[in-house]
């Protein structure tokens, strides 16, 4: 690891040469910090002689207690930028409470294809980005759907969902 990082201080310098001015470079990594600490070490006398200051910025590897995500899946789709996932984590909760109404109001009007089509949505929005539990509670009920299911048992998968999509929001807005 140490010898990639040396191969690449040549095309960094330049890179950081004729990029904007900076004072400063944050590294986002979800690997243990003593195994980088000789990387950064390096790296930051490399970049002292450019006029920047590191920072080693640790971030969870995925372990972080969100209820029904595997944020290990989602930080590894998007390289482990912890920042992003979050972000996009936010945006899944607020994309969903919209497609999550609608979806009731397929059911209510009778629309089961519509809402058939907003359930298999959510499920791809969910699992791409790791949470499984939305994912699940979707999936099932758009196989339920698809199956042509009793009113009462779609009901009672549309509540599930619900309720994933509240727990997810709830403990999406706690993070930082």
């Amino acid at each position: 690891m140490l010898a990639l990082a040396a191969a690449s201080l040549t095309a960094s310098r330049k890179w950081f040469s004729t990029s904007a001015p900076r004072e400063s470079l944050t590294l986002g990594v979800s690997a243990p910090i003593h195994s980088l600490s000789t990387i950064v070490a390096h790296l930051r006398g490399f970049l002292r002689d450019e006029g920047l200051d590191v920072t080693l910025k640790h971030y969870p590897s995925g372990k972080a207690a969100l209820p029904g995500v595997d944020a290990a899946t989602g930080l590894r789709m998007l390289h482990d930028r912890a920042e992003r996932y979050a972000e996009l984590l936010r945006q899944l909760v607020d994309g969903n409470a919209a497609d999550v109404v609608s979806l009731r109001a397929c059911l209510n009007s009778g629309d089961t294809a519509q809402a058939r089509r907003l359930a298999h949505t959510i499920k791809g929005a969910a699992g791409t980005l790791g949470a499984v539990r939305l994912q699940t509670r979707a999936a099932e009920l758009e196989a339920a759907l698809r199956a042509g299911q009793t009113d009462a048992e779609i009901a009672a998968l549309m509540d599930a969902l619900e309720a994933a999509q509240v727990e997810l929001a709830a403990a999406v807005y706690e993070l930082p």
